[in-house]
């Protein structure tokens, strides 16, 4: 049992890393879940392999637009963005971005001297992109679950979907191999 892959062969790896059979550990099964539920919490929260970079679909509601706010699940730990449907990526077929790279690849090919003026077009067009497509005011409080919009949610209505980039707890139900993290059995034992 030298790797945990549930709750309860973690607890029991903790219990033998103190001493357990050899010497009585005298603790409550209580308190066992107690510490157990925190080195979980204190992993999840300040431990970049118990998070993943994710990207969750919403559908607006007309509750959404009132409050101007979105509530969310409470395994998102931060919300980075907030994509829609009206935002230029840059990679549209029909993006004037687009053209402007792919004349100015052709027109640079065996000529280094055009390097200059390609790379100060593509400074004023993301320039002009961030003028232009300004990105939303979003705030999220994990604490609140709710990721709220400063500027409102502008020509977006009930309905229609948005996908939030986020960061979200990897769920050690599902992942096994959360428990056999080292610093997560490391933490465990020391909270005994």
């Amino acid at each position: 049992m030298a790797k945990p892959t549930t709750r309860a062969t973690l607890q029991e790896y903790c219990l033998r890393a103190l001493g357990s059979p050899v010497i009585e550990i005298n603790v409550d099964d209580d308190q066992i879940e107690d510490r157990t539920d925190d080195a979980i919490q204190f992993y999840q929260e300040f431990h970049s392999d118990a998070v993943i970079r994710t990207y969750l679909k919403h559908q607006l509601t007309a509750a959404d637009i009132t409050n101007n706010y979105i509530t969310v699940s409470d395994n998102v730990t931060a919300v980075l963005q907030m994509l829609t449907g009206g935002q230029s990526s840059g990679s549209s077929l029909f993006d004037m971005g687009y053209h402007m790279r792919l004349n100015d690849i052709f027109m640079t090919q065996g000529m280094a001297t055009q390097i200059q003026s390609y790379e100060q077009s593509l400074q004023h067009l993301s320039l002009i992109e961030s003028r232009l497509n300004s990105v939303e005011q979003l705030r999220f409080s994990r604490h609140m679950n709710r990721l709220h919009m400063d500027e409102g949610f502008g020509d977006l209505e009930a309905d229609q979907y948005i996908v939030i980039e986020a960061y979200s707890i990897v769920d050690p139900a599902t992942y096994a191999d959360v428990y056999n993290d080292f610093y997560l059995k490391k933490y465990h034992y020391l909270e005994f």
